[in-house]
């Protein structure tokens, strides 16, 4: 899916030759500490707000920033097109394993997506899944609207999407406390 864009259509394609991708490197060895900090959340601010237009490849972007430590930090940008959250989840753990040269080399993939897309769609002409399509059409009869939840400003009138990561970090007690009430 890294070589997936958009056709004109509204369709995916998966590209079948692409050049090879070159990752972008920010240094901050030789800058003064307040340029550091500056460059640094510029460029995570620019890759974490940003929209890639889905037609031209690639529809990711990686940096990685050199620290005057030695140190580096991995920067990685892409388009939600490209994974589900598992995909997602698979290959920044395979990245990591690269980085972390645990592995040289991915081994190669004896399925391709397109091999995915015939086995989802062979599995619509069996009778469990015909079976369960009627079980759940029918109760969409009774099921209840969308619930009406206030907003604090309508959708139409958010030009520059934006998304700010929220984290909060519970002590054992307080967890195990939460455990205890959810069982």
């Amino acid at each position: 899916m890294l070589r997936m864009v958009i056709t004109e259509d509204g369709k995916q394609k998966i590209l079948e030759k692409v050049e090879p991708y070159q990752v972008s490197i920010l240094n901050l060895m030789d800058k003064s500490k307040r340029n550091k900090k500056d460059d640094f959340y510029k460029l995570r601010d620019k890759l974490s707000h940003q929209i890639f237009d889905g037609y031209t490849w690639p529809l990711f972007e990686i940096w990685v920033t050199k620290f005057q430590d030695g140190t580096y930090k991995i920067h990685f940008s892409m388009d939600a097109l490209l994974f589900d959250a598992l995909s997602g989840r698979i290959f920044l753990n395979e990245l990591l394993q690269i980085y972390q040269s645990q592995i040289k080399k991915l081994p190669p993939l004896n399925v391709t997506f397109r091999d995915y897309v015939i086995a989802e769609q062979s599995i619509r002409e069996t009778d469990l899944y015909k079976n369960s399509r009627d079980y759940w059409v029918k109760r969409l009869e009774n099921f209840p609207g969308k619930p009406e939840l206030p907003l604090a400003i309508s959708p139409q009138d958010i030009k520059n999407p934006r998304f700010n990561r929220k984290i909060l970090y519970l002590n054992s007690k307080k967890w195990n406390s939460l455990q205890n009430k959810l069982e």
